[in-house]
């Protein structure tokens, strides 16, 4: 795993379990993890796999700075961290990941405020890649998806867990 996103995983973990024991996320099981491989064909990076089976980032909300703040809002919006079985029914039933993970997406979080918008990783951007939001309302056209409804929301997941807003 990039010792960078290992890194600032950690430290969200400890910023959170400094305000609030109780919402700390959890860990991936074992057959959690086995059934999320097979079901999408191991296509699961092994350093995800690691991320989520050692740091409780599952059902771990946090914010992060999606919108230039204005009047009356902070620009702050919320995900919830994936458990893997929102992981599969992302990428193989919900819109938009079934039209996203054959082009080497994978549904990490969802909007915690029910946007219907997932967040997602390329698993073709390295070890610490970008994490984009995709908008649902493009359906299944994949095409669409990805060259008007994907928004980059940090440059690495590094950078998301770095700067994430704890309530």
């Amino acid at each position: 795993m990039n010792k960078e996103v290992l890194e600032q995983a950690q430290n969200l973990i400890m910023r959170v379990s400094m305000l609030d024991t109780k919402n700390i996320g959890r860990v991936a099981t074992l057959d959690e993890i086995k059934s999320l491989q097979k079901d999408l064909d191991n296509r699961v990076p092994a350093w995800y796999i690691e991320l989520i089976s050692t740091i409780p980032l599952i059902n771990l909300e946090f914010g992060f700075q999606e919108f230039e703040p204005e009047e009356g809002f902070d620009g702050i919006s919320y995900l919830t961290w994936a458990e893997p079985d929102t992981i599969k029914e992302e990428c193989i039933d919900a819109v938009p990941g079934c039209a996203v993970f054959d082009k080497g997406y994978i549904c990490i979080a969802s909007c915690s405020h029910s946007s219907g918008d997932p967040f997602f990783i390329s698993i073709d951007e390295g070890y610490n890649p970008p994490v984009y939001r995709m908008d649902h309302n493009y359906g299944e056209d994949t095409e669409d998806i990805l060259m008007m409804g994907k928004y980059k929301i940090a440059e690495s997941l590094s950078n998301l867990f770095k700067n994430a807003f704890i309530e």
